[in-house]
């Protein structure tokens, strides 16, 4: 089997409800990352950041199991859900090297601090 992302069809959230939630499975089928993008429809204003969307789709909740951490999974689940010509944004630790360099790997740059515990934004475009 090879490794594939899944478009889980589910709405978690009512109050946003084009927010996508994807898997990505191994190829021995293990759940292995998944991650939430929010539609820049489902919000004029960012929930917790307070700022307009402006078109951007929201990256959020980026994670992997444990055990199948550093061997790139995150990387290429988002190689495949992050679309060519649409613009992203998503919240980052800065002690979270291994996560800047990823997201910097797939193009996203340093936006602006967020103002919360220690948080940067990263933009896509």
């Amino acid at each position: 089997m090879e490794k594939r992302v899944v478009d889980m069809g589910i709405n978690l959230f009512k109050i946003f409800p084009n927010t996508k939630y994807y898997f990505y499975y191994n190829e021995a089928n293990q759940l292995v990352s998944h991650v939430y993008i929010q539609d820049p429809n489902d919000s004029l204003e960012h929930p917790v950041l307070k700022e307009p969307m402006n078109g951007m789709y929201y990256v959020w909740a980026v994670e992997t199991i444990n055990q199948f951490r550093s061997q790139g999974y995150a990387q290429q689940m988002l190689e495949q859900v992050i679309e060519k010509n649409k613009s992203y944004f998503l919240r980052v630790d800065n002690n979270n090297v291994t996560a800047i360099h990823i997201y910097t790997k797939l193009g996203f740059k340093y936006y602006k601090n967020s103002g919360e515990s220690d948080q940067i934004m990263i933009l896509y475009q």
